[in-house]
């Protein structure tokens, strides 16, 4: 009976020293969640932009309609900046689209807008807005705009304003003759290495040192995308062409 009573305590001891084990693994932290901790509080370091996405899908008789696109709650201005883009573009493609939809009144014609961000920060937000438009014919049409606005200044900032915003010292007759110098080469080198003088004839003139030519850039930290419309600088079968290029190669 003693060595039964022996074996229980020496049985009871080691069940409590499992159970004592046991919670103190579960109450001190693992990697894991310290590393899951620390990435809570590097976002609360960080502020939180607020964005709402709506989506918008219809078929008419005449035409396929997609469009996504964000707006800023905090940013109202911006918000309809975005909005009044959207009623220019569809107001172009509806003019269009009936005027051709009453000599070929077959087939559908689309109208799809998207958005990408670049960069949603609390210096800069940089979005690019996709177009496509198909009207009948062999080909559809693409187009691209960017927007660029400064929270802390709660205002739209053009491909010109750029080197102020970087703290270049450029001349705008400067910073055209860069782009124009960095992204030509940047294009040759991704669609001309056989050295094609009518590829090179397209990228000389889409890279012209213009307004024109650079006003759709979009700006990621310290890098900046550079995009050119279908046709721009290359045949059609290019399609839309971007050229990244980092601001300290530019310093």
């Amino acid at each position: 009976m003693k060595k039964n009573q022996n074996f229980i305590a020496i049985i009871s001891a080691l069940m409590l020293c499992c159970i004592f084990l046991f919670s103190a693994c579960i109450s001190a932290p693992s990697k894991t969640d310290k590393g899951q901790t620390e990435k809570k509080k590097t976002a609360r370091q960080e502020s939180v932009l607020k964005i709402d996405v709506s989506r918008e899908k219809k078929q008419t008789e005449r035409y396929e309609y997609s469009v996504e696109l964000p707006s800023f709650p905090d940013y109202p201005e911006l918000t309809a900046l975005v909005r009044s883009l959207h009623d220019k573009r569809f107001a172009e493609f509806d003019r269009e689209s009936a005027e051709n939809f009453k000599v070929v009144s077959k087939g559908s014609h689309s109208f799809i807008m998207n958005w990408e961000a670049a960069d949603l920060t609390d210096s800069i937000i940089s979005i690019k807005i996709r177009t496509y438009e198909f009207i009948g014919g062999a080909n559809g049409t693409d187009l691209i705009d960017v927007i660029n606005w400064l929270p802390a200044k709660n205002k739209r900032i053009s491909s010109a304003d750029l080197p102020a915003y970087f703290g270049l010292k450029y001349s705008q007759k400067e910073w055209l003759e860069t782009l124009s110098r960095n992204t030509r080469d940047i294009l040759e080198a991704k669609l001309n290495r056989a050295k094609d003088a009518s590829v090179s004839a397209f990228i000389k003139e889409g890279t012209e040192p213009t307004a024109d030519n650079f006003k759709n850039i979009t700006v990621s930290g310290n890098n900046i995308t550079v995009w050119f419309d279908k046709y721009q600088a290359a045949p059609g079968s290019a399609g839309i062409l971007s050229a990244s290029i980092n601001i300290k190669d530019l310093r």
